[in-house]
């Protein structure tokens, strides 16, 4: 990956600039990251540790083909000698800074990737071998000690590529885009500085660069449809540490919101299926814009019933003020959604019922779905206070009441719910 001289290559090289260009506006939309407004507004340490420690893989790969563009294009045909640097040790320097931004984005991927025992180390071996090849920019005689040096670093690469691929990655497209991109890329090195190496470069790039559009697409469908049920926060971490880091399973003690429409039974069965479907549109559109509100999250849709946790998967100290405030806000939001269905003959009403306590959550998977879940007395004290609740009505436990103060609160009887051998203390959310 060594640039050429003078300019029998620009045309060459040019392809694989706007190549690079294109796909560094590819990473920048697909992970929306604020990348330039950190490097252009704030403190370069804190750019460095970004990049170092937790970048998001768009990001690192972004930097892996600037750095290929910029030592194939830019160095010998703008920079010229660069201050004594020769255009070649300019280009070298660049191709160093691109196979470590390579190195970088697996170690992204293997944080991401389930498995016993992590690459970490051998990544960081491949980074340090790369990095030490630079070694020949001022002892150029030590040239042959450092292409030993790169193509120790590419093999390790290659292995940890394998690695990941063979433990189901989430980024195993662009895992083997790469795959097919670094013999590619290899050869290039070897030949040297001629036209022919800008091409199998330009080419390799084009091979990693289909397949991370492909990755781009099912990544961006996965975060617009987790949107509808994460909070953004989440959302970022997700796209940062990958779905099983960010919500691994732990125990909080949370806040849990059901709420679920009453009359909906009898709805369904008096209407065409595209209208329910519509009243359901409907209502979980504005369960959703209230959730967002709150940084909760929705842990799912079933029918007619929505579950929602406040506290987790990122703890909140204040979460059972925060339930019941959210609570409010639903009451208010979801039924203004279903008033054309709420009075006769429809009669649409909404019941919510709010509980806190220890819950399990965290994702479980099996062979074929992912599935985010919470286990615990909380959970099924909510569903039986919603099902006790009548419409408009906001049945809270004792515990929240007592996190929360029971300002706003009216005392109730205790109810008497299935699955309860006592009867339960609870009150109404004025």
């Amino acid at each position: 990956m060594t640039p050429g001289t003078g300019g029998e290559m620009a045309s060459d090289e040019l392809l694989l600039f706007t190549v690079s260009l294109l796909t560094i506006v590819m990473g920048l939309v697909a992970s929306r990251s604020d990348l330039g407004e950190e490097v252009f507004g704030g403190s370069w340490k804190i750019v460095l540790r970004r990049w170092l420690v937790n970048n998001s893989s768009s990001e690192a790969h972004m930097l892996y083909l600037a750095f290929a563009g910029l030592g194939l294009f830019l160095i010998p045909n703008l920079l010229g000698d660069l201050s004594g640097l020769g255009g070649n040790r300019g280009g070298l320097v660049l191709s160093t800074m691109s196979a470590l931004a390579f190195l970088q984005w697996l170690a992204h991927v293997n944080r991401v990737t389930p498995g016993k025992r992590s690459l970490a180390p051998v990544i960081r071996v491949g980074q340090m071998a790369v990095a030490s090849q630079a070694v020949t920019v001022v002892f150029p005689a030590a040239s042959l000690l450092g292409t030993a040096l790169l193509m120790t670093g590419l093999l390790l690469a290659i292995g940890v590529a394998c690695a990941l691929i063979r433990r189901g990655s989430p980024e195993a497209r662009r895992l083997k885009g790469m795959m097919l991109a670094l013999p590619l890329f290899a050869v290039a090195f070897a030949l040297g500085p001629r036209p022919t190496s800008a091409v199998l470069v330009a080419l390799g790039t084009a091979f990693f660069l289909i397949s991370a559009g492909h990755q781009f697409v099912n990544d961006g469908r996965r975060l617009e449809f987790m949107g509808r049920f994460l909070s953004a926060q989440v959302r970022n971490q997700v796209r940062e540490r990958g779905m099983s880091q960010a919500l691994h399973q732990a125990q909080y003690e949370i806040s849990v919101v059901s709420c679920d429409l009453r009359g909906f039974t009898a709805f369904s069965q008096a209407h065409a299926s595209g209208e329910v479907v519509e009243v359901l549109k409907r209502y979980y559109d504005a369960v959703s814009t209230a959730v967002a509100g709150f940084e909760a999250t929705i842990k799912d849709f079933a029918g007619d019933g929505i579950l929602i946790l406040v506290g987790a998967p990122l703890p909140m100290p204040d979460h059972a003020a925060r339930s019941l405030e959210l609570a409010r806000q639903v009451r208010e939001q979801a039924r203004a959604a279903i008033a054309p269905w709420s009075g006769a003959p429809d009669h649409l009403g909404l019941g919510i019922g709010v509980a806190t306590g220890v819950v399990t959550v965290g994702v479980i998977e099996s062979v074929s779905r992912i599935e985010y879940a919470a286990v615990g007395p909380a959970v099924n004290l909510a569903a039986r206070l919603c099902a006790a609740a009548s419409d408009g009505e906001v049945r809270v436990d004792q515990r929240t009441a007592k996190l929360a103060g029971i300002g706003g609160l009216l005392v109730q009887p205790d109810l008497s719910l299935k699955g309860y051998a006592e009867r339960v203390p609870n009150f109404v959310l004025a």
